[in-house]
């Protein structure tokens, strides 16, 4: 029935637009759906697998798979939820209490640890961290990327930002680094409290598409509230292009951050929102090296 909004569409399917502006793009960059002015409607591709009536309509395999897989269960309780972690696997709940067992935090390390380390070493090179001294890594999980930085660059300190069950995970990877006269760790609740002063800079990576934009106003009010005049707060994440509709591996991405925690991956036009909100200036944003990885940066006047 023509080209419509994300409004219009979540109106008509009863599920809310933030999640499925999301799926939205995920489809475009898929090639099943087109995007202009801001409308949406199937690309000839899409029209001929999920249109009814079409000779290739996948409505069939849609509804056993609504019957039979979870995953696609999770999906579609994204899109009716408002930004509730769903999945069995998701730490979220207890990571806003301060309440990660041992062994949770063990195990959840591992997979951030082994996730991160090229991420790290590639965000390591980065030129931002020339003139930082002491950098607080916010969230900062096994410390992998506190590890990389202090190994990279000799004349910086770096600091794991967690919770305490994460921290004292985090403290058997300093210490196998050897270079933990260099890197240390600092239990703390980052929603509940105020991040400590004495750093010049603020790395949350992988921490923003983890919530959403409220919280994210509020880490990023913290952040600017620590900081020293001419610090500075970097956010390592994947972006998603300016028009939402790629690239497909960071949409993939967001996909499994609305079914695993609050937030998604977010477009630097909306992290310079969140940033400048809370009184940073100068945002850009700069490639890593790896993979589709960004740093965002900014700067307190």
């Amino acid at each position: 029935s023509g080209p419509k909004s994300t409004e219009e569409i979540a109106l008509k399917l009863v599920v809310l637009a933030r999640p499925l502006d999301v799926y939205l793009g995920y489809l475009v960059a898929m090639g099943l759906a087109e995007r202009h002015e801001g409308l949406w409607q199937a690309s000839a591709q899409g029209a001929a697998w999920l249109e009814p009536g079409s000779g290739g309509y996948w409505g069939p395999l849609f509804e056993a798979f609504q019957q039979s897989k979870p995953l696609h269960q999770q999906i579609l309780m994204t899109l009716k939820q408002q930004l509730v972690a769903i999945s069995p696997q998701s730490a979220v709940h207890e990571w806003e209490r301060g309440e990660l067992p041992p062994e949770r935090a063990a195990a959840i390390a591992a997979f951030m640890n082994s996730l991160s380390i090229s991420a790290a070493e590639a965000l390591s090179r980065n030129y931002m961290f020339n003139d930082s001294k002491n950098v607080l890594d916010v969230g900062g999980g096994s410390g992998a990327y506190a590890i990389g930085l202090a190994k990279a660059h000799e004349h910086l300190r770096a600091t794991v930002l967690d919770i305490d069950s994460m921290c004292r995970v985090a403290d058997e990877y300093i210490l196998a680094s050897e270079i933990a006269d260099r890197v240390n760790t600092v239990a703390m609740n980052m929603f509940i409290d105020k991040l400590p002063k004495g750093y010049d800079t603020h790395l949350f990576s992988n921490i923003f598409h983890d919530w959403s934009e409220e919280t994210n106003e509020i880490l990023a009010s913290r952040s600017f509230d620590a900081l020293p005049h001419g610090g500075k707060i970097l956010l390592h994440e994947m972006l998603v292009d300016d028009d939402g509709c790629g690239p497909l591996t960071t949409l993939s991405f967001s996909v499994l951050m609305l079914i695993g925690t609050r937030g998604r991956q977010y477009k630097l036009s909306e992290l310079r929102v969140i940033l400048e909100n809370a009184g940073f200036v100068e945002v850009q944003a700069t490639q890593t090296g790896s993979g589709y990885y960004s740093v965002v940066s900014a700067r307190k006047p």
